[in-house]
């Protein structure tokens, strides 16, 4: 068997981001340097520039300040200071090898020649970058969280990792110290849920919206306008959870404008999921009646005196995301469409209780295949990706099983991370439950099946898009790659929310 060369194994790897053609790679690869590193090697030395990007192909390599390890970058990131290099300005961190690594390299003199002649490896940067941008954020959101909470996060997004790093270094990245390190790793593994260490995703792009701060300020007003006067309760609940981690990773990509109008669409439903949990089981039916009629997009023609004074604020919240964005009819059908699947999914959670056999069970089951918020999020790429979707039509039975197939994932996740949440965690609907109750199962082998049903669809998932992409001459292939990589995106961002945000929102009176 011909052993790869290390061009070829960079362009193997890189495959996962984008695929460039092979001759592409040979024409740049004098511009191209690799690099093998031992153990504790330093990579690069504090106190310099930043001035080539770094690629880990094999190995461990990480980010000290001061002596202390801050970050750790396994294969497929950048290792680098990415602020020192983007603003030209000397890094006060030092890139070392925490395991030997083998390294591709590349000055900014030498990208600078590259990335306007290859439309391709401009994409192919781009991706890179976002994806080390998110690992880098991930570091940063557990900075100053308490180590309790940190270290599951950590040994869940280093995986086998963990093992590759020394008590020391782990503390470091903790910022505690080495014997609270020992403890907590000698803890019983019982204190963590199985289903709280797995990362479910791995293997999917992670990306986040670079105009994050304006996403949280729309979904801000937007939250303090229409659902402080609806319920107070629910407008800080809705603030705890911050939509706007989710929103930007689900849309990681295009118009902000378009992005924070899908987050308001989500926030609106996600709300009224929010107020409705928080009424006694057996009054929801009462106010659910109502609250569904209001709902409906035909309303919006109505006059407002016909409508009652609590209910006008659905009305009029439902009227503005017609009116927000200019929509082709196809659009508007597709938002009404969703809106009256949210209603036909909710009335079972609402209304149909108690949910008592088995009969009953795979019933609801189904009624939430139909529509979850999986699938919602899912179909908006086609409002938000607007032009990209009709660029693809000729693919679109492949990318709506995809989709499905991704929603399935999205279900089954939230399933199972949700019973670890303040906010779902004892919800009488929540499926690990409510299978534990009806088919008389212990909740942890609820789990187990849970994940391995989201293990085999993942399969059935990689399966379909590899076997609908061999052999092909596909003459919009990147477009087509980047919807892929969306729709994947948005089983990381739910998993990433969950896991970051709604695991670690704490119960208050």
């Amino acid at each position: 068997m011909k052993k790869l060369s290390d061009l070829e194994k960079l362009k193997k790897l890189l495959d996962n981001f984008y695929k460039v053609d092979m001759k592409d790679y040979e024409s740049v690869e004098h511009r191209i340097k690799f690099f093998t590193y031992r153990k504790h090697e330093v990579i690069r030395r504090r106190g310099r520039e930043e001035n080539e990007v770094c690629f880990i192909m094999d190995g461990l390599a990480g980010i000290t300040l001061n002596g202390r390890l801050r970050r750790v970058y396994p294969p497929q990131y950048f290792a680098m200071d990415l602020a020192s290099f983007e603003k030209k300005m000397d890094s006060n961190h030092e890139v070392v090898a925490l395991q030997p690594c083998k390294v591709a390299c590349c000055s900014r003199e030498n990208l600078e020649m590259i990335l306007p002649r290859f439309d391709d490896f401009k994409i192919l940067y781009d991706r890179v970058v976002g994806h080390t941008e998110s690992w880098e954020e991930f570091w940063t959101e557990i900075d100053g969280l308490p180590y309790k909470l940190a270290w599951p996060m950590v040994r869940g997004k280093l995986e086998g990792e963990v093992g590759n790093l020394t008590q020391k270094q782990l503390a470091q990245l903790l910022d505690i110290s080495v014997r609270t390190m020992a403890r907590i790793m000698t803890e019983s593994e019982e204190r963590t849920p199985a289903r709280s260490a797995i990362v479910f995703y791995k293997g999917f792009p992670l990306r986040n919206h670079r105009e994050r701060e304006f996403i949280k300020g729309s979904l801000d007003a937007w939250r303090t306008y229409f659902f402080v006067p609806l319920s107070t309760a629910t407008a800080k609940t809705l603030g705890e959870m911050e939509m706007e981690f989710l929103v930007g990773r689900l849309y990681p990509l295009g118009n902000e404008d378009l992005v924070a109008w899908a987050g308001r669409v989500i926030s609106l439903l996600t709300a009224i999921d929010v107020f409705m949990y928080q009424i006694p089981e057996r009054e929801r039916s009462k106010y659910w009646k109502d609250i569904k009629i209001w709902l409906d997009p035909g309303l919006q023609t109505q006059k407002q005196g016909d409508v009652p004074i609590r209910g006008q604020a659905y009305v009029t919240a439902i009227k503005d995301l017609y009116d927000e964005i200019s929509m082709d009819a196809a659009g508007a059908k597709l938002l009404s469409v969703l809106i009256g699947a949210y209603v036909a999914g909710r009335d079972w959670q609402f209304i149909h209780y108690p949910i008592a056999t088995e009969s009953e069970l795979r019933k609801y089951e189904r009624q939430r295949q139909r529509f979850s918020e999986g699938k919602l999020c899912m179909q908006l790429l086609k409002i938000v990706y607007h032009g990209l979707w009709q660029e693809l039509k000729a693919y679109a039975g492949f990318l709506e099983t995809y989709m499905e197939m991704g929603s399935r994932l999205v279900l089954l996740s939230n399933e199972i991370l949700a019973v670890d949440t303040v906010i779902f965690g004892d919800l009488p609907h929540n499926l690990v439950y409510l299978k534990s109750r009806v088919e008389g199962k212990d909740s942890e082998m609820v789990v187990t099946e849970l994940v391995s049903g989201y293990m085999q669809e993942k399969e059935r998932m990689y399966a379909h898009r590899e076997q609908f992409l061999s052999g092909k001459e596909i003459p919009i292939e990147g477009e087509l790659l980047e919807f892929i990589a969306l729709v994947e995106g948005q089983v990381a961002a739910w998993e990433t929310w969950y896991r970051t945000i709604l695991m670690n929102i704490r119960k208050t009176n």
